[in-house]
């Protein structure tokens, strides 16, 4: 005795279908090119002889290129060059007109104007990454300042304030240390992104304000910038 089985194309399988190592390629997701939706920051500095406040304020942040998101391998990695500028201080003078609070040439400044940064190809991480003053590192934040320092003029020590873009790199300048860290997000299921992310910048430096730089004077500049972004949108 024997029994007819009767199937089609589509609904009879071979028995070595189901058996045996099934390797199902499975293609990278692409790279990601996003726009920041947000960012914010703040910190302290130097000016006038007194530890004075900044704060990034609406939209301070400018990317060039983009923010590039790497996800072809099992770490992401983000790319992106741009800067911060903190928001402007504003002061009324007694005749009723806006000026803009700056180093004046009786007390000692070490006044943040712009931070600066390049990343390339920095890992997705939970814990801060030291960005080392190197070329090698592939990763670069760098700060502009205007600072008052001393110099001679006619045997006596005067003020004098300059605008100078300065880095680790410069250890005759500036102390300290910069880390980044890029890491997810919890997920808000209202937003329809597979990753809603953040790249924060911490850095702690002291600035000095002699010529001389074994006559380090330390006077600090601190903070912390980030900026939000959401990549691998989902379909609504």
């Amino acid at each position: 005795m024997f029994s007819l089985i009767v199937c089609t194309i589509s609904s009879c399988k071979n028995p070595m279908d189901v058996e045996g190592d099934h390797n199902e390629k499975i293609d990278p997701e692409p790279t990601f090119i996003v726009a920041p939706y947000a960012d914010d920051g703040d910190g302290t500095h130097y000016l006038n002889g007194i530890t004075k406040r900044w704060e990034i304020d609406g939209k301070q942040y400018s990317a060039i290129g983009g923010i590039i998101v790497d996800t072809s391998q099992k770490i992401h990695r983000i790319s992106l060059n741009g800067q911060f500028a903190p928001k402007l201080e504003i002061t009324k003078s007694i005749y009723g007109k806006d000026s803009v609070l700056q180093p004046n040439r009786k007390d000692l400044s070490a006044f943040l104007q712009i931070i600066n940064f390049k990343f390339d190809s920095l890992a997705l991480s939970e814990t801060d990454q030291v960005v080392r003053p190197d070329f090698l590192n592939g990763s670069e934040v760098s700060f502009q300042i205007k600072r008052s320092i001393y110099r001679q003029l006619n045997g006596k020590k005067v003020l004098d304030t300059l605008s100078e873009r300065i880095s680790l790199k410069r250890d005759d300048l500036v102390k300290g240390i910069v880390t980044a860290r890029f890491k997810h997000l919890p997920n808000n299921p209202i937003l329809h992104y597979r990753y809603q992310s953040v790249l924060e910048i911490n850095f702690s430096l002291t600035i000095n304000l002699e010529r001389e730089p074994l006559n380090f004077s330390e006077y600090p500049i601190r903070g912390r910038v980030r900026v939000y972004f959401n990549y691998g949108e989902l379909s609504k």
